[in-house]
Order: structure tokens, then C-alpha cells, then sequence
């Protein structure tokens, strides 16, 4: 039996309560997405290390794909002195 997103949402604390589901399509990927933003804010307003881990991802995450544009950017200027 899947738990909805409000009692997804009413649980508190640590990350031990998690439970992950699996999306089944657009709205709901959605919906676990709005979830997810919920529970991240709990978890950090609650813990320092969820907090830390929130930040360090989010921190990897925007150094990614700022590695990821420059690369697409030195690969397009090769691409075009070649041709």
C-alpha cells in the first residue's frame, strides 16, 4: 500500500523515516517532487547534518553543470574551427 504525499509530509525528524516510492507518471513525479522540496526544508530546519548534505548537493549539483556548460562550450568552438 503506497502512502500519500501528506503523510509522506507528516512525518518529522530524522531521515530514518524515509520511505522512498516509485513515480508512476508526470503528476505524481510532480507531486513527489514538491514532497521532496518539503522534506528537505524539514530535515534541514530540524538537522545540521541534513542541512549540510542539502547544501553540499546542492553545491555539487551547480558546479556540475557549470563543468558541463563549459565543456559543451570548448567542444562547440572546436567543432567550429574544424569545419
Amino acid at each position: 500500500m503506497r502512502e500519500s504525499a501528506s503523510q509522506t509530509l507528516a512525518r518529522k525528524g530524522s531521515m530514518k523515516n524515509l520511505v522512498l516510492k516509485y513515480i508512476i507518471d508526470k503528476t505524481s513525479e510532480a507531486t513527489e517532487q514538491e514532497a521532496i522540496v518539503e522534506r528537505s526544508v524539514d530535515l534541514v530546519n530540524n538537522d545540521p547534518l541534513a542541512g549540510g548534505l542539502v547544501e553540499n548537493l546542492a553545491a555539487s549539483t551547480l558546479e556540475f553543470f557549470q563543468t558541463i556548460r563549459r565543456l559543451n562550450s570548448e567542444i562547440i568552438s572546436h567543432i567550429s574551427i574544424s569545419i
